[in-house]
């Protein structure tokens, strides 16, 4: 969709550029949500930054090894998608520019 060129009204624009909203389900919220924040920079920086992670094992160290979250995990409420929502700190999140 980046490289896909479309004509609307005589512009011609990217086909991605027309996209409005987008959503995505398990693993592809992440990439949703990284290109919802970062826009074309998702192109250049997500797979060194984000997919590249060892997310699972991050995920596993938050767990095992912060005392806090272990109470949470008895909760009904509470699940490694919680976990994934506090998102490593590491430089793979970082504020929009």
């Amino acid at each position: 969709m980046r490289d896909t060129s479309v004509t609307i009204r005589d512009r011609h624009r990217r086909l991605l550029d027309e996209v409005d909203w987008i959503s995505g389900v398990s693993g592809g919220s992440f990439t949703a949500a990284y290109y919802g924040l970062f826009r074309d920079r998702a192109f250049e920086d997500f797979e060194p930054r984000f997919l590249k992670k060892n997310i699972h094992g991050y995920l596993t160290r938050g767990t095992l090894f912060n005392r806090i979250n272990w109470g949470k995990l008895f909760s009904a409420y509470y699940d490694r998608s919680d976990l994934a929502a506090g998102g490593p700190r590491d430089g793979a999140s970082q504020r929009r520019p």
